[in-house]
């Protein structure tokens, strides 16, 4: 074992390093003890309580562990002790409260436990930063007593109650962040007191009630943000804040119209977030013109877009998931400072403005689900920018993709799912900085370009639902950063290419319900990430290969719906298979033991083939199994009574499965099982098991009795 790591050095023996300011001669005492940033490991030694000159601790983003000693109360002149970043554990120090201490920063430590009521005779404290902890409870009301604290931070934690009023006592304070805590009850209006706020941040609690209108007496505010709470209610008048720059009230309950947000005309508001809310009406029509960030999302806002919004500052714009209509005005091209533009999910109509070329820092746009005509104009390709865009789901869209799109060189994402589209351009082919792309449930026809090869960057395909036909072209295989490549419901045809083994980063593998025919390619075992292999219902044929017995990380195997014929090859086995699916092939031979004694199995699915012998009475004590089919073969022999290890869910709780049946037990007509021995009564307990319709045969006759043996 390593050894273990040496605790803080005591002060004497390096009071001669750079680190330590102010010694004395002796090097017997320290004013400042300045450590940050210095890889120090091990708990604080309780040596340091010995130098009570102390003024300042600064061992801020270390490796600190244990708890801070409360033999550091002896330090009776310190001043600011600081240990944000570390692996403190324990309770708030307020025995530290005894020195005339004007900074305790303990910020991402993993401090827990409440805040004790002693904290209160720390009145000379003026910064008390205890974010990012584990810290309970509620906040005392002595926190009142701290009438010189100017920042109060206490984000993402644990405290829960009501906020205190007393917290209004607090007239020095410039900023109070309360961030992602349990607090619950009303915003208390004493709040409003504090005339020297300049940062408020009330966000991620559970508070109820209204905005306080106490707030507008809060002139030096520039951000103020309640957002993700359960407020209600409509904006307050908010006029008297001159100074704000940040107002976020985003996932509440505000309702109504905010005419009230045309009050801050003049005032330097520049992010303005009012998104999912339940806000009602049209968008006022208000010239906000130092806003950059307009958030007004998930909201019922109704009618046409006004112009006004479009100001030749905005940088960011999010007009999606309402009832707005009509169709985008062309003073959208005003803003030119536009750096992402979102009006997804709404009724917007016409077309997409020709004039979006003018917006050559725009970096992101989302025009899903509207009732476009037109949306991707050609003037598209002219912006030099764009990384995403989003084009989903318009379905009255008449001008397909252009070909200038291929001029989008650094796009990476693009999703244009459920649109009428017919056509891919080759141009797409150009898009060489891909990563995702997503073609899913489109009118696509004919043949995969071959240039889609060219997409050397691509990690996810999704091109799923399609009309293409036509073989997978071998360029392909060049894509080989791809991870998930989803081509299922088309019509390719052909054989899949050898190539495969170059597409070395593939991971997910979905091709079924296709018409691809021949063998599965061997080269598939070349894949050593592969999770996923879906080839179901198509038209491949000859024997499953014993290659795909090398793939180590092998989860899914869906052969089903094909004209596989041979065994099932027992290499499988060494596969780390949870769902192996090969039913309705032309299988023949036993079933291996392996696959029904593996402890992991959760899916088999052998139906439907032509499979003789018997179960394998193997299954094992930890079995996993959730479905397992047989039925429509030629088994013999008994039902397992190994097979009461699974316990098999009720179908009617697994409904997202074809096949609702766990156990199906066929005991009649030709190329069926044929099973001889009625269900076991410990296996009917835990397996769902239908008998199919009929007859079942006669048992085979006993054997006839052995002859007496002879005379002596």
């Amino acid at each position: 074992s390593p050894p273990p790591s040496p605790p803080l050095p005591p002060c004497e023996e390096i009071a001669d390093t750079p680190n330590f300011n102010q010694c004395s001669a002796e090097g017997a005492c320290c004013e400042e003890l300045q450590q940050p940033m210095s890889g120090l490991e091990g708990s604080i030694p309780v040596e340091v309580a010995s130098f009570t000159c102390l003024t300042v601790i600064n061992m801020a983003d270390n490796d600190i562990t244990g708890s801070i000693p409360t033999e550091l109360a002896a330090l009776t002149a310190l001043e600011r002790f600081i240990a944000p970043t570390n692996s403190l554990v324990g309770a708030v120090p307020a025995f530290l409260c005894g020195a005339p201490l004007a900074q305790l920063s303990l910020y991402s430590n993993s401090l827990s436990g409440t805040i004790d009521d002693a904290i209160g005779d720390c009145t000379s404290l003026e910064y008390l930063e205890l974010g990012a902890n584990s810290l309970t409870g509620p906040l005392p009301s002595e926190i009142g007593a701290l009438t010189s604290l100017k920042a109060l931070d206490i984000m993402n934690n644990g405290f829960d109650g009501c906020i205190p009023s007393e917290v209004g006592l607090l007239t020095s304070l410039t900023k109070l962040n309360l961030e992602a805590n349990d607090f619950s009850c009303p915003i208390p209006t004493e709040i409003g007191m504090l005339t020297n706020l300049e940062f408020l941040d009330l966000s991620h609690n559970t508070l109820t009630g209204i905005i306080p209108t106490e707030f507008a007496a809060l002139t030096k505010l520039k951000e103020l943000n309640v957002g993700k709470n359960g407020l209600v209610g409509g904006l307050p008048d908010l006029v008297g804040l001159t100074s704000l720059t940040k107002l976020d009230v985003s996932d509440n309950d505000l309702s109504g119209p905010f005419d009230a947000s045309c009050d801050l005309e003049g005032i330097p508001l520049e992010r303005l977030i009012l998104s999912d809310n339940s806000f009602s009406g049209p968008i006022p029509a208000c010239t906000y013109s130092s806003v950059k960030i307009l958030k007004l999302q998930g909201n019922d806002l109704t009618s046409c877009v006004p112009p006004e919004i479009f100001t030749s500052g905005l940088t960011s714009l999010d007009l999606s998931d309402n009832s707005l209509s009509c169709a985008i005005p062309v003073d959208l091209c005003a803003s030119t400072e536009l750096v992402s533009l979102a009006y997804a999910d709404n009724m917007i109509e016409g077309a997409t403005p020709t004039c979006i070329s003018a917006l050559m820092k725009l970096k992101y746009l989302c025009i899903d689900n509207n009732d476009l005509s037109c949306v991707i104009p050609s003037e598209i390709g002219d912006l030099p920018k764009l990384l995403e865009l989003y084009t989903s789901s318009n379905d009255a869209d008449s001008c397909g993709i252009p070909t200038e799109v291929g001029k989008l060189s650094l796009l990476t994402k693009w999703e244009n799912t459920n649109m009428p589209h017919t056509t891919i351009p080759t141009e797409v082919g150009d898009l060489t900085s891909l990563t995702h792309l997503l073609f899913e449930d489109n009118d696509f026809a004919g043949c995969l370009p071959t240039e889609m090869g060219e997409l050397t960057a691509l990690k996810v395909w999704s091109q799923f639902e399609g009309k293409l036909s036509c073989a997978l072209p071998t360029e392909i295989c060049n894509l080989s950063e791809l991870k998930h490549l989803k081509i299922f419901d088309n019509a390719f045809t052909g054989p899949i290419p050898e190539c495969v083994d170059s597409m070395t980063s593939l991971k997910f593998v979905d091709a079924y319900d296709n018409s691809f025919s021949g063998e599965v390619p061997t080269s598939f075992a070349e894949l050593d990430g592969l999770l996923k292999l879906d080839l179901s219902d198509n038209d491949l044929t000859g024997c499953i290969p014993t290659e795909l017995g090398d793939l180590d990380s092998l989860w899914f195997l869906r052969l089903s719906k094909n004209s596989f014929e041979c065994g099932i090859p027992t290499e499988l086995c060494e596969d780390p298979i949870k769902d192996l699916r090969l039913s309705d092939n032309g299988l023949t031979g036993t079933i291996p033991t392996c696959l029904v004694s593996d402890p992991m199995m959760e899916v088999l699915l052998l139906d439907h083939n032509e499979l003789t012998g018997s179960i394998p009475d193997e299954f094992p004590e930890d079995c996993s199994l959730r479905k397992f089919a047989v039925q429509q073969n030629e088994l013999t022999g008994i039902i397992p009574l190994s097979l009461s290890n699974c316990e098999f869910p009720n179908p009617s709780e697994d409904e997202d499965e074809e096949r609702e049946c766990a156990l199906t037990v066929c005991i009649v007509d030709d190329l069926t099982n044929c099973f001889y021995q009625p269900i076991p009564q410990d296996v009917d307990d835990v397996c769902t098991i239908r008998i199919c319709a009929g007859t079942p045969p006669s048992p085979p006759p006993s054997p006839p009795p052995s002859p007496p043996p002879p005379s002596p």
